[in-house]
């Protein structure tokens, strides 16, 4: 392992203006098992002004993070020995570096089981070789920007503390804490601030990549489609089926892209706040749902809903997915039953929606709400493992909570709560 000094000068080329002292430098923790790729990193992301640390190996790497902090991990997929994944989910066992971003890089496109494989190990992104520079140095950006404001406000969270203790031993410093607390808050709002415009652009490339996927996988399901028109009678069952098979997986994949669009869009969106008739909304959603298979005979029960005050288009995209997911998974019951209501609960409106279909394991309930997270396979039930973390998203944006109950083969209930003045 080499410890590199982007600042140096190199022979026959000028050297770059000063960056921070050094104590002040941020270091990245960069790792590939070869050394040309490693100088072509350090080369790429040399203006960023860090101090980087190379690793050829999983243990030099392991080692360099026993040694100091980092505040981002450039980490290669492929390696001999111990594997990027292996490396990764190691990295996060430890208390120490669970939470130091990992960004992996790969030169070849990754099956959808790797890319959630990386995701579980604790990975916030993939890059494909040839790397983009640009976008390598604005990720890196963002995640020294993140590191600092963590390290600042760490920091001010311990002078925190420190000051309210000194408070109660000395009465007559409350005044002056008080100053220092509201001189804090407004460090943490310029912080918030930056964090905003972070998210702006990450919501802004996220749009970019949404439409370059998009683009070759309406060309497959076209050119899938085509092929079976001009030519279905001329191929074999096995190669009709197969490429069904084509399109039916394009299309999932085009509906999994719309819904992580949809999901990180969200955090940016602003709340248009204004009277909502949840009991009219809930009418309309189950008269929608039951027009996609009207031969169904499912009992439905909407009880009373108390008005709420929020963003009439995200609470209908919540009882979109929650009754939504209640026709679902009553779809291999004799007699569906579903139920949509609220009660009175500790002085606040708890609304529900409960069904009698297959219902979950309670021990894992804390997967619910989690993006990629399903707790029936694929071939019982379709989705893309997004939609209730995206009813998540839209209640914490107003202020509210959401858990889930349920037992196998007994159906579930899903409750939420809505603060009558909304949230932002």
């Amino acid at each position: 392992m080499t410890d590199t000094a982007s600042q140096r000068e190199r022979p026959g080329i000028p050297a770059p203006p000063p960056g921070p002292p050094e104590e002040e430098r941020v270091s990245i923790l960069l790792v590939d098992d070869q050394p040309a790729n490693l100088g072509a990193l350090e080369a790429t992301l040399e203006s960023t002004g860090c101090r980087f640390v190379l690793a050829k190996s999983a243990d030099e790497a392991l080692l360099a993070l026993l040694k100091e902090d980092f505040a981002a991990i450039v980490l290669d997929i492929r390696m001999p020995g111990m594997s990027g994944f292996e490396l990764a989910s190691m990295i996060k066992r430890r208390q120490r570096t669970r939470q130091v971003p990992i960004l992996f890089l790969t030169a070849h496109m990754l099956e959808e089981e790797d890319v959630l494989r990386g995701y579980a190990a604790g990975a916030v992104d993939y890059l494909t070789k040839p790397i983009n520079a640009e976008i390598l140095r604005s990720k890196i950006a963002v995640f020294v920007d993140l590191y600092r404001n963590r390290r600042s406000l760490a920091r001010l969270n311990v002078s925190l503390q420190d000051a309210l203790r000194e408070a109660e031993r000395h009465k007559d410093e409350t005044r002056r804490l008080n100053a220092e607390l509201q001189q804090r808050q407004h460090r943490l709002e310029r912080l918030a601030l930056q964090l905003a415009s972070s998210n702006k652009e990450l919501e802004s490339f996220s749009y970019s990549v949404s439409h370059d996927l998009r683009t070759p996988l309406r060309a497959i399901d076209g050119f899938s489609h085509a092929l079976l028109e001009e030519y279905g009678t001329s191929l074999p069952p096995e190669g009709r089926r197969l490429l069904s098979s084509v399109r039916e997986n394009t299309q999932r994949m085009g509906r999994l892209i719309d819904d992580l669009l949809a999901f990180s869009r969200l955090g940016g969106k602003a709340l248009d706040v204004a009277p909502v008739d949840l009991a009219s909304l809930a009418h309309t959603v189950v008269n929608e749902v039951r027009q996609v298979d009207a031969e169904r005979q499912v009992e439905v029960t909407i009880a009373e809903l108390p008005p709420v005050a929020g963003d009439g288009s995200l609470l209908r995209q919540v009882l979109t997915n929650l009754i939504g997911n209640a026709f679902k998974f009553t779809r291999n019951r004799p007699d569906p039953r579903i139920e949509v209501g609220s009660r009175s609960a500790g002085g606040e409106i708890v609304y529900y929606v409960r069904d009698n279909g297959a219902g979950f394991d309670m021990r894992y309930a804390s997967k619910l709400f989690g993006v990629f997270q399903r707790l029936h396979r694929r071939d019982e039930f379709e989705g893309s493992g997004v939609g209730l973390a995206l009813v998540q998203r839209i209640v914490h944006r107003h202020g509210g909570r959401i858990w889930g109950e349920g037992h196998v083969n007994e159906g579930a209930t899903f409750y939420f709560t809505l603060p009558s003045g909304g949230g932002q």
